[in-house]
């Protein structure tokens, strides 16, 4: 989302609710909580809010957050999804390995794809877990 297009929503929820419109610092505060947010919902939330709240909403970002995981729900189609890509070192961007000295096992990112972004999993190529560990094949 951009910051006009916040910019505007907030300010259509405004002229509904018959209400002032914030400083553009105070819009700027609430569009830092949300602008991870995709542009997509926008007119969906503004109308939501518009059909299920009396008057302007007293948190607009938890509102606007609620209001698009709502939107999500009623949307799946339009959810991201994720594509893995076929890495000959591990399995949708893990390695799965187990320690050769001891009975534990252990998960690491592989370097090579990159594919998964767990910072809880230190990454490693297969290649250099091979001299502490057994590698699993992957799938």
């Amino acid at each position: 989302m951009q910051l006009h297009e916040f910019t505007k929503a907030v300010s259509n929820l405004c002229d509904f609710y018959e209400r002032k419109e914030p400083k553009q610092a105070t819009i700027e505060l609430w569009f830092k909580l949300v602008n991870r947010m995709p542009s997509d919902p926008i007119a969906w939330i503004v109308q939501k809010i518009q059909e299920t709240s009396d008057s302007f909403p007293r948190n607009i970002t938890a509102t606007f957050w609620a209001s698009y995981g709502e939107w999500q729900n009623a949307n799946p189609d339009k959810r991201a999804h994720r594509a893995f890509f076929d890495c000959p070192e591990c399995s949708e961007g893990l390695i799965l390995a187990k320690s050769k000295t001891s009975r534990c096992s252990y998960v690491f990112r592989c370097i090579r794809c990159k594919q998964d972004n767990t910072k809880a999993y230190p990454q490693a190529s297969r290649l250099d877990l091979l001299q502490d560990y057994d590698v699993r094949e992957t799938a």
